[in-house]
């Protein structure tokens, strides 16, 4: 019995035990598993402490990487520049050495002026050909060191800050004295002496102009270094607060591992069949004694860096990428929501009326798309595909094609009805008279001479004499609707396309049309063939290049450009690198032709590097299968990849101002808001205070800008002007013997004595009309570059004093300033030609084929009439530069002064809002604040200025 007992007893002893030690090792992992949840909540409020960037830490590690860099290698790039420029520069030519040779002879102690030594006539020889050389040597350097390295300077800086860059270093620092010290005494002029001086001559420049540009580091370095210097603390602060972050969420990790393996260890204990062995109580034992000791430990002293100072919250965002775009769809849902907010608020009526003015320009906005190309390259199929649908005919020849606009559908035209415009009779004569070289006054004298002449012995291309033809033929009927325009149906205007006799006579069709593509308020414009002689159509094609919204320029797979597509090419690519945003696209047409991917690949890069000699850099290419796209619009096709690019062009990077016009009204509304509240939350003595405030600032802004500063703004202009002039003299002067031999070659003078001094004098003309072609196209380019110079210049001076201005109120903002359209110059381009006895002169020379072309006598007329034309292309382009400059200037003194009128009226408005409206807004302050809070958020990103 007593057996039993104690065997009980035992039993239940070990039960207790057991059921003890269960519960005190489940008690002290709860307890544990409290503490250490305490530990990482506390760790866990540490890290919703620190503000990450929006980037992972690799890219803010990488970017902050980078902008030390980048501030390590800005001043080694520029001295690099500076370096480079001067090395490379050429200052002393074969002419510089001639000036230089001649004026060392001249301080030579046997030299003398004619018989005898007169020492006033050898001082006065002296000194003029001193000036003789330092004016070539000016000239030269200027256009091959001052200008270039003002350019290249000046874009590596505009990257960082505004810089105009007007000094004229050479005349300022090198007078022509400066140059006789050069020269050593008693050395004998000899071809090596002679290239001893023009070395240190250069050396001498080069050494200038590098200690010049070294200064002007010296002054703009902080300016250049700040920003990035600031961007640099701001990307290290971030990295910091990532290494806190990590570190916090490795002890975190440290916790969690610890109590589980702290609770591992009592339960595998706990779990032993030994448990009431005195071994096991004694570990467990031992292992709750342990956490004991840990619990007296502060777990902020764990934390690598225990002083974390709880993070300002700051509202400014990182400062959005340079190259992001604004975006279409945000901008309209940012405006809209402003424009509801604002609405209650009467003192924001005109600005809310002006971002619903520039919401609806930005959602109506009209884009003119230009279609260019030589006939054979498949515009029309290319046009068709855009459209969706097979609506333009090829039309059959370059002379007679019209001006066909595909339009969206608009009040007075229903889809598919299209207007028709005829050509008006002077029209139709200047087309005769270009191609028949007479002078028409009346269209029946010219129909009278078309119908008693065989066109087939005229000596004219075929389109030409295509064009006399269908003219002649259709005379009769179509005489009537001369210069007259009406509305026709959609099959007339397949008609009036196909057919030669009625398009002849028509100037412009413009087809309405209900699509994809006009559904985005796009109008394409199927202009005729880069192929085209017509003058009229050559006058459009830089009307388009100028003011059309985005340029498509179609080329055929196994077609190489030909010489009417040169010429264009040529002027796209003087024009390119003017315009703000990129806005021409190339189209290799047929690429289903193309055997495999590497034909393609072979093809595209062969006509990427044609582009790029014709100075159109990084063209946008896309070979496309127009015919193909027309039946299925596929990957295959080309086109939807062409088409992702050019919608977003058009409703993206093409719309950029216009938004960005959208937001500043947001920001000028913005710091109405911010004043007015600041005021309403300030006592009366804080009140009168800030409104004394704002008058003071209103009246420092008016007097900044009526002080302002214009003439080195429109410096820049004048400097663009000059530089693009001395180009295009350089240009023609190396063009020359190209053009000379596209004109005087055998193929256009065949035959011997009279007949082929004729030939020569009818080549010598095509010659004059060339260049004068080109001067026309000279002028237009630039025309083009210094509208945009203008724009730029206008633009700069604003930033300028919106900087200034910023200093004076740090919530005030001048609205967007928007580019001025000229009306084109009205200059009177003068033709360049020859007289008649000068031309007879040139030609009396000429006996046969052989003795001109095989004797040299072709090089010695081409060095005659080089001569010339050299110097009357000189004559038309400093004619040209002065009556440009007469004119930019008038428009900048119109336009400058009227631009700052209207923002002397918008400081009015402002101030007098500010200070006014202080009265009707306390009833409006939850509102206010409300508005104020949203537009934080919306302007926080969107880099305005």
């Amino acid at each position: 019995m007593n057996k039993l007992v104690k065997e009980a007893h035992s039993s239940i002893l070990q039960e207790t035990l057991v059921e003890g030690i269960n519960f005190t090792v489940q008690s002290s992992i709860q307890e544990e598993q409290k503490y250490f949840d305490e530990a990482i909540e506390e760790l866990e409020e540490k890290i919703d402490d620190i503000e990450l960037p929006n980037d992972s830490y690799e890219v803010v590690q990488n970017r902050y990487d980078l902008l030390i860099h980048e501030r390590d290698s800005i001043e080694q790039e520029y001295m690099y520049i500076v370096e480079q420029t001067a090395k490379n520069a050429q200052l002393v030519p074969f002419e510089i050495r001639e000036k230089a040779e001649v004026l060392l002879e001249s301080y030579q102690p046997k030299f003398k002026v004619g018989l005898f030594r007169n020492v006033k006539k050898i001082n006065d020889e002296r000194h003029q050909r001193l000036l003789d050389f330092y004016a070539t040597l000016k000239e030269k350097v200027e256009s091959s060191l001052e200008w270039k390295l003002r350019d290249k300077v000046t874009e590596f800086l505009s990257s960082y800050l505004a810089v105009n860059l007007t000094d004229a270093v050479f005349e300022q620092n090198f007078k022509p004295e400066d140059f006789l010290s050069l020269m050593e005494d008693g050395a004998t002029v000899n071809g090596e002496y002679l290239l001893v001086y023009t070395d240190q001559v250069a050396a001498s420049v080069k050494k200038l102009y590098r200690q010049y540009y070294k200064n002007k580091w010296q002054e703009v370095q902080n300016n250049v270094l700040n920003p990035i210097e600031e961007k640099i603390k701001e990307n290290k602060l971030y990295v910091a607060r990532y290494q806190r972050f990590n570190e916090i969420q490795i002890e975190i990790k440290k916790y969690k591992n610890k109590f589980i393996d702290y609770k591992n260890e009592l339960e595998a204990i706990n779990n032993r069949e030994s448990i009431g062995n005195e071994q096991a109580i004694s570990l467990i034992d031992k292992k709750l004694e342990e956490r004991k000791v840990d619990r007296m430990i502060d777990v902020s002293a764990i934390i690598v860096n225990n002083n974390i100072e709880k993070k300002e919250i700051v509202n400014k965002k990182e400062e959005a990428s340079t190259t992001s775009l604004l975006s279409y769809k945000q901008t309209l849902m940012d405006a809209n929501k402003a424009q509801q907010l604002i609405e209650p608020i009467t003192s924001l009526d005109s600005i809310r009326q002006e971002i619903g003015q520039k919401k609806e320009r930005l959602t109506d906005r009209h884009f003119t798309i230009a279609l260019f190309g030589a006939f054979s390259a498949g515009k029309s199929s290319f046009a068709n595909a855009l459209i969706g649908e097979k609506i333009l005919p090829v039309s059959p020849n370059p002379t007679t094609a019209a001006i066909n606009k595909i339009s969206p559908v608009r009040t007075g035209y229903r889809h598919k009805e299209v207007l028709v415009i005829f050509k008006q009779e002077q029209e139709l004569l200047a087309d005769i008279n270009d191609i028949t070289e007479k002078d028409f006054q009346f269209l029946n004298d010219a129909y009278s001479w078309i119908k008693k002449t065989k066109l087939a012995k005229l000596d004219i291309p075929d389109q030409h004499r295509s064009f006399l033809a269908a003219l002649y033929q259709g005379y009769s009927e179509m005489k009537e609707s001369i210069g007259l325009s009406y509305v026709v149906g959609f099959e007339d205007f397949q008609r009036y396309i196909r057919d030669e006799t009625i398009a002849c006579f028509v100037k412009e069709m413009e087809l309405f049309y209900d699509c994809p593509l006009t559904k985005n308020h796009i109008t394409l414009v199927d202009t005729p063939g880069a192929d085209s002689v017509n003058a009229r159509h050559t006058d459009l094609a830089f009307s388009y290049i100028k003011d059309a919204d985005a340029i498509l320029f179609v080329t055929y797979f196994n077609h190489p450009f030909s010489k009417p597509d040169q010429q264009f090419l040529e002027r796209l690519g003087s024009v390119k690198d003017a315009f703000e945003l990129d806005k021409m696209f190339f189209m290799i047409n047929a690429i289903d032709l193309a055997k495999n991917e590497q034909e393609e690949t072979m093809v595209v890069d062969y006509v990427r590097s044609e582009l790029q000699r014709f100075d159109i850099k990084d063209p946008q290419i896309f070979p496309v299968s127009s015919k193909q796209a027309v039946e299925h619009k596929d990957e295959h096709t080309g086109l939807p990849q062409f088409e992702e690019n050019f919608y977003r062009f058009v409703k993206e990077e093409l719309a950029q101002m216009s938004m960005r016009s959208i937001y500043i009204d947001l920001a000028r509304a913005n710091s109405l808001v911010s004043s007015w509240l600041s005021m309403i939350n300030s006592d009366q003595q804080e009140k009168e205070r800030l409104i004394e405030k704002n008058k003071q600032n209103k009246l420092e802004i008016e007097t900044k800008i009526e002080q302002r500063k214009n003439k080195i703004y429109f410096d820049m202009v004048a400097q663009k002007l000059t530089k693009q002039s001395f180009y295009a003299k350089q240009r023609f002067m190396i063009q020359f013997t190209d053009l000379w031999k596209d004109h005087i070659h055998p193929g256009a003078i065949q035959s011997s004595g009279k007949n082929g001094k004729k030939q020569l004098e009818n080549a010598l003309d095509k010659l004059f009309k060339t260049i004068s072609v080109r001067s026309k196209h000279e002028y237009e380019a630039i025309v083009i570059r210094i509208e945009q110079s203008w724009n730029q210049a206008m633009q700069t001076m604003k930033t300028d004093m919106d900087r200034q201005l910023k200093e004076i109120d740090t919530v005030f903002s001048l609205s967007q300033y928007e580019d001025i359209q000229f009306m084109p110059p009205e200059i009177d381009l003068q033709e360049i030609h020859a007289d008649q006895s000068l031309v007879s002169k040139w030609t009396q020379t000429y006996k046969d084929t052989k003795s001109f072309f095989a004797d040299n006598v072709r090089k010695q007329l081409e060095e005659q009439v080089s001569d010339y034309l050299i110097a009357r292309w000189q004559e038309l382009i400093s004619q040209m530069e002065q009556d440009l400059m007469k004119f930019y200037q008038s428009q900048w003194h119109d336009y400058e002064q009227k631009v700052w009128d209207n923002y002397l009226v918008e400081v009015d408005n402002y101030y007098r809002q500010v200070i006014d409206g202080i009265a009707d807004q306390e009833k409006n302050k939850d509102q206010l604040e409300n508005i104020h809070h949203y537009l934080e958020e919306v302007l926080a990103d969107k880099k305005i200025g």
